[in-house]
């Protein structure tokens, strides 16, 4: 499906060849759209890679010989490849949580980044590219325990290095299936918990969190939709988990949230008959 942000109308658009639920998809190259990992209907993992042309709606499936099958992963695109990390398994006596890091350059050659330093096994955590520092961040998630992290960590991948940090003052309650984004040269983090509705904004100088705690907003969530509009001044959620709240467990309302104030605006409440 398609949002129309002026029309605030949906569109249907040609369905991905292999139905993959609980897969990651991120912006790749200009006018592309990456799929990667998931289940199959038979709920068994994944590695298959499509690519999703913005251009005519045209679905391709590239060749993938990277990383294990997987889903509930984390991914980002740094301008030039896409980076995985992390994810579940359950093909085996016992449910497996990754931890390594993967990277896919553009002639779809896969490299496996190991360090001990690393997050650790995590799933469901939220990954995003820092355009200005050149790393990557990584931030909650769930552990191989099934714990709920609030965990900060950077990766530079020209020292291969990663760094936890330890913000001062308060921060937001443990996330999973939340959205993270890079923007204003901070990062932004929204829902993934059933009580946290607000935003949370991370500022890399003061080594703080700030909360916005604005009204209107969505109701809370996990697992949504979330984009960056193209000037990084917006961002905007679809859809998610409503923590089997009244009514539908699942969502379909459309958000926007101004990512300097983080004020938010409503521009399709939840229905039926779309997304």
């Amino acid at each position: 499906w398609s949002f129309d942000l002026e029309r605030l109308q949906w569109s249907a658009e040609a369905p991905i060849p292999q139905a993959t639920p609980r897969a990651i998809a991120v912006n790749g190259a200009p006018g592309e759209v990456l799929v990667y990992g998931g289940t199959t209907w038979e709920e068994a993992e994944t590695d298959a890679l499509f690519s999703w042309s913005l251009g005519d709606g045209s679905w391709d499936q590239l060749e993938s010989e990277g990383p294990e099958p997987r889903y509930k992963h984390a991914a980002a695109w740094d301008g030039e490849q896409l980076w995985v990390m992390g994810g579940r398994n359950n093909d085996g006596d016992e449910p497996v949580v990754y931890d390594a890091l993967w990277s896919r350059a553009s002639d779809g050659q896969w490299s496996l980044h190991e360090s001990a330093a690393s997050p650790g096994p995590l799933f469901r955590q939220g990954m995003a590219w820092d355009s200005g520092n050149h790393r990557l961040w990584v931030y909650g998630g769930i552990d191989a325990d099934g714990e709920r992290s609030d965990a900060l960590y950077s990766f530079e991948p020209e020292s291969e290095t990663w760094t936890l940090y330890s913000p001062e003052g308060a921060r937001p309650l443990q996330k999973a299936s939340h959205s993270l984004v890079w923007s204003d040269g901070a990062l932004v983090a929204w829902g993934g918990h059933a009580t946290d509705t607000s935003s949370w904004r991370y500022d890399i100088a003061t080594n703080t969190w700030t909360e916005r705690a604005e009204s209107p907003s969505p109701l809370p969530r996990d697992a949504q939709v979330t984009a960056l509009s193209k000037n990084g001044e917006t961002l905007y959620i679809m859809g998610g988990d409503n923590f089997e709240g009244e009514g539908n467990d699942f969502l379909s309302d459309v958000w926007a949230m101004d990512v300097v104030t983080g004020a938010w605006t409503q521009l399709k409440e939840t229905g039926y008959g779309e997304p």
